[in-house]
């Protein structure tokens, strides 16, 4: 997204001007609710400070600067700091292919025996281990042209490898992502090099539909991040409320696109009543 959509007119200033408007005043409408709750709920258990409401600042802090108010909201903490770093990606942008994708293999390397931080809420850890699947995303777009014409076709042996990893993980006792404290062992994570090789199968095999209008997919598209902070607020409640799925596929299912359904409603009410200031509260 970075290249095909603000690289052409790309300015540093305007970008994450644009980007604290869209995400940072959205997250913090989204989170002032559960960060009050869990400050008021926790602050007795952290208290660094005399003052007692120094303590409740610091907590409440940490919350919003680690995204850990709501688990799901670790996103945005560390995608604006991979945000800031954006003009290191404009000079990875005039390197040579050969050496983009040296640099995205070491890279990768690294954030395969790095995995994802303990809970998601080491930002630092965050950023390196998701930097070369960035980096890739913007040297996949740069050469679409070429991936489309070497991938083509070749779908199913993707898709089979993608298979392939899973067993591997299943047979090794893996569930889910990989978390680890950052200089700890823990083996290569295979969970990474799979999506890597789902995002290449969609890549492609998506390629034929971008001519393809859809009007649902378009206004889904389009309230993607007020479908995001929501559904986590969502969530919580339902949390809170003891709801459990029972391990059922077909309660998971309904219950997801009743919750993207709920989501898209209210992000199209929002903009209808406050047309000016919607995109400032909800991203949309």
């Amino acid at each position: 997204m970075f290249h095909h959509v603000f690289f052409k007119s790309f300015n540093y200033k305007r970008f994450l001007k644009k980007k604290i408007k869209t995400i940072i005043f959205p997250y913090i409408f989204f989170s002032i609710v559960p960060v009050i709750y869990y400050t008021i709920k926790n602050v007795d258990n952290n208290m660094l400070f005399d003052s007692l409401s120094l303590n409740y600042f610091a907590l409440a802090f940490k919350y919003l600067i680690t995204g850990s108010g709501l688990q799901i909201y670790w996103y945005i903490p560390f995608i604006m700091l991979m945000f800031l770093l954006s003009p290191m990606y404009i000079k990875f942008i005039g390197l040579k292919n050969i050496t983009k994708v040296v640099i995205v293999l070491l890279l990768l390397l690294i954030s395969s025996l790095l995995h994802r931080p303990v809970l998601n809420y080491n930002v630092l850890q965050s950023l390196v281990y998701f930097l070369p699947v960035y980096l890739m995303g913007i040297t996949a777009s740069i050469n679409k042209e070429k991936i489309y014409t070497f991938l083509s076709g070749k779908e199913s042996h993707i898709m089979g490898g993608v298979i392939l990893l899973a067993f591997c993980q299943a047979y090794f006792g893996i569930v889910g992502s990989y978390h680890k404290l950052p200089f700890l062992y823990g083996g290569l994570d295979l969970m990474l090099l799979q999506k890597i090789g789902l995002c290449f199968f969609f890549m492609v095999w998506l390629h034929r539909f971008e001519s393809t209008k859809n009007k649902v997919l378009e206004v889904v598209a389009a309230t993607s991040f007020t479908i995001y902070f929501m559904h986590a607020i969502i969530l919580w409640v339902i949390t809170g409320l003891n709801f459990s799925l029972n391990s059922i596929w077909l309660v998971y299912v309904l219950l997801t696109l009743t919750i993207i359904f709920i989501c898209t409603i209210s992000a199209l009410i929002i903009k209808k009543l406050f047309p000016k200031y919607s995109r400032y509260l909800i991203g949309f």
